[in-house]
């Protein structure tokens, strides 16, 4: 028997933490606002209907449907509806073996295409308690956390 050992898998499995500190599914109104403030968390953003827009002290991204969005840890984050948005969301940190989070360094937002019925998938999972679909659910945020990564 002849075994390949990958030289790095163990340290980044072990040495990297992927954490959630709020995370819900929510059709915003009209009281959705929020000026412009840093952030201790990464805020992630599946969103699946209407419009807003996250706003910094130097930029701004619309919010649709189709996307997904990352608005870095630490980075100045405001928000606003401009009718009502439907979003999956969660509240990440993705800590390095330094301590530091990984997407600190980033202070501008991020987006990536995500079909609106991958993200309705997602929600259902969100919604289960199923075990086997929760662990999709997980293993798609660490998935959607590394595509963002690699864009720095």
């Amino acid at each position: 028997m002849e075994i390949e050992y990958s030289p790095g898998f163990m340290d980044a499995w072990e040495e990297s933490d992927l954490s959630v500190s709020s995370s819900g599914y929510v059709t915003t109104d009209a009281t959705w606002r929020q000026m412009p403030l840093p952030s201790p968390y990464s805020r992630l953003y599946f969103v699946t209907g209407g419009s807003g827009m996250i706003i910094s002290d130097t930029e701004q991204l619309p919010l649709e449907p189709g996307y997904v969005y990352l608005a870095p840890c630490g980075a100045s984050c405001g928000f606003y509806g401009t009718d009502s948005v439907t979003k999956l969301f969660f509240h990440i940190n993705f800590t390095m073996p330094n301590g530091y989070d990984l997407f600190a360094s980033c202070k501008k937002f991020l987006r990536i295409p995500y079909s609106v019925s991958r993200t309705e998938q997602l929600s259902d999972w969100f919604r289960s308690n199923d075990t086997v679909k929760l662990a999709l659910l997980k293993c798609s945020i660490w998935e959607v956390v590394a595509s963002f990564a690699s864009m720095l």
